[in-house]
């Protein structure tokens, strides 16, 4: 589904929430895909409503379930009224939240308070130190450890690996995306299926994550830190996942203040790893089961390796699908563009793996 114009939002939006269009004249529009709406008012408060998208396989929903659920502002509040308040880590609120079916098919909203700051980019060139992701990684290390549920992560991989490989194989003779590519993808996946055993110990297990920790998402004000869109792994995750996103062990490289889009934070490799050091002293002190894997993982350059794979393809594959799944629904064109990010990012992600 594809809105034209604030107009229409608006009309959507007083079908699918209780707000009147009188009510949402106050709004103004700060987000707008083909899944989902933002839309803020004043410093005061965002309202995040999804739009419809049909998913007609099992694979098609375990996959996108990262992103689109039908009872997502409930799951939302749920997540933010049990975050840890500690570490100086600031989070929103839901001031209002529920559930619609639209033309069939299920649709959510949630309201939230909007979070002042700078985003970490721009604090990166300001003097941002060691203390504000050591206070970050320690919040990390109780939202994880109050969050974890029963399933195993293997068997969360698994689980993933095998939804995305009945996805891919669904799309042969798809004229978006060559052969050539698909046999590429089909064997990535083998090869993460491959180290599974190794990369992931069976003392882990699945945990509620933030699952899009990136520099957009965390916003310093006078000392303090926000963190905002939980979206992504409240479904649960990986939380190696939240710690590679926000520290980037995988890249040795420094902010560049000329390419302040690409971000990179302020750390030598030894001070990310003391980082890692400090989130899993903090989880053992809590109980955690997999401290002793946690070290070992930490420090063997093989291991780490395979682990950072395990997570760049279910990070990347996955984010093939959404956007199949989102040009399905709104712009058969789009799907064009996703079949040329295949053709240049899977190669690339082939050789990554075989490093």
């Amino acid at each position: 589904m594809k809105l034209e114009g604030r107009e229409q939002i608006i009309e959507y939006l007083t079908s699918v929430t209780p707000y009147s269009a009188e009510e949402l004249s106050q709004y103004s529009t700060i987000g707008h895909g083909d899944v989902h709406i933002n839309m803020r008012r004043g410093n005061d408060e965002v309202l995040h409503a999804t739009l419809p998208l049909i998913l007609s396989t099992e694979s098609e929903i375990m996959i996108a379930n990262r992103w689109i659920y039908p009872s997502k502002g409930r799951q939302i509040k749920a997540l933010y009224d049990s975050l840890p308040v500690s570490h100086g880590i600031r989070t929103p609120s839901v001031t209002a939240e529920g559930d619609q079916v639209y033309q069939g098919i299920p649709v959510s909203y949630w309201a939230e308070t909007y979070l002042h700051g700078q985003t970490l980019t721009e604090a990166s060139f300001d003097g941002l130190g060691y203390g504000t992701y050591s206070q970050l990684t320690l919040w990390l290390a109780e939202f994880h450890h109050g969050h974890e549920n029963t399933t195993p992560l293997r068997e969360y991989f698994a689980t993933r690996f095998h939804h995305l490989k009945e996805f891919f194989s669904s799309l042969e003779g798809d004229t978006h995306i060559d052969a050539a590519d698909l046999q590429r993808i089909e064997e990535i996946i083998a090869y993460g299926e491959s180290i599974l055993n190794i990369a992931v110990n069976d003392t882990e297990v699945a945990s509620t994550i933030h699952g899009d920790l990136r520099h957009q998402n965390l916003l310093l004000d006078n000392g303090s830190i926000g963190i905002i869109d939980f979206e992504q792994g409240i479904n649960g995750g990986d939380w190696y996942a939240d710690i590679e996103k926000l520290l980037m062990l995988s890249s040795n490289q420094l902010p560049d203040p000329t390419r302040p889009d690409r971000y990179r934070p302020p750390l030598s490799p030894e001070q990310k790893l003391a980082l890692v050091d400090a989130y899993i002293s903090a989880r053992e002190a809590l109980g955690w089961a997999s401290a002793d894997f946690a070290r070992t993982l930490l420090h063997s350059p093989n291991l780490l390796q395979a682990r950072i794979n395990i997570f760049n393809i279910d990070n990347t594959l996955s984010s093939f699908v959404f956007g199949l799944i989102r040009g399905r629904a709104s712009d058969e064109s789009f799907n064009d563009t996703v079949g040329e990010s295949i053709r240049s990012e899977v190669p690339r992600l082939q050789q990554q793996v075989r490093r």
